[in-house]
């Protein structure tokens, strides 16, 4: 199969799982995974909440014949939430338990090579990782902003708007694949550009891995794990195809 698919993209990001319940690496998720656990708890109530009361102004506001509208609003307001639900909780995650997901992809990337990386202890990884993970933020915001301002323009020029999503989808799905895949490259010392380019290269794979991990991402309780999952199968693609 060619080796830039969509279909080999998605492929590494089920591989991760398989990699992440093996002994030699699931202890090393073990502090992402409680990050994640009380991250979960907090964002899902105030989504919960927030939900709640968007739902009951609706039916407050519109009148009674009109309740099949408050219906059809109530769901797109649930799928908008749950795209913001499942984009601050990986920034979250990402920023707070980054240094944690550096050290569980060199000791993946030691799994599937055999190969031990250059040592750095966990106390000397933070400040790199962390600054490491802000200017990917900073990235993702500023080019997002380029991003959703054409696809406001596209949506209001009617044809425009099936290319709008479309544009919005690949956007998300490839900040996915470098937020993941940069943790394997900042530990062989890859610098942030030059892992772009090698994601371009690889574009199809890149969009399927980080369309699948997104997915995950979005799906309450099992985004506890899709963040690990995605450290583990990100890594697998950097040593197959990137490295």
């Amino acid at each position: 199969m060619e080796r830039n698919s969509i279909f080999i993209g998605a492929r590494n990001y089920i591989d991760g799982a398989e990699l992440l319940v093996r002994p030699e690496l699931r202890w090393y998720a073990l502090v992402p995974i409680l990050v994640n656990i009380l991250l979960f708890i907090g964002l899902t109530t105030a989504f919960v909440a927030y939900y709640n009361d968007g739902v009951l102004w609706l039916e407050n506001e519109l009148p009674s014949w009109l309740n099949w509208v408050a219906w059809l609003l109530g769901i797109v307001f649930a799928i908008v939430m749950l795209i913001a639900y499942g984009f601050f909780f990986t920034t979250l995650t990402n920023i707070i338990a980054s240094p944690f997901y550096g050290f569980l992809a060199e000791k993946t990337e030691r799994v599937l090579t055999g190969q031990p990386l250059e040592g750095e202890s966990l106390l000397a990884m933070i400040p790199r990782v962390v600054m490491r993970e802000i200017r990917k933020q900073i990235y993702f915001i500023l080019w997002g902003v380029l991003v959703f301002i054409a696809a406001l323009f596209l949506s209001f020029t009617g044809i425009g708007s099936p290319i709008a999503t479309l544009l919005t989808l690949a956007w998300s799905a490839w900040c996915v694949a470098v937020q993941y895949t940069d943790y394997a490259a900042d530990n062989n010392r890859l610098s942030f550009g030059e892992l772009r380019a090698r994601l371009g290269s690889q574009r199809w794979t890149s969009l399927g891995f980080g369309g699948t991990a997104m997915l995950f991402t979005m799906i309450p309780i099992i985004n506890i794990f899709a963040a690990p999952v995605a450290v583990c199968g990100a890594t697998k693609y950097w040593v197959e195809d990137l490295r």
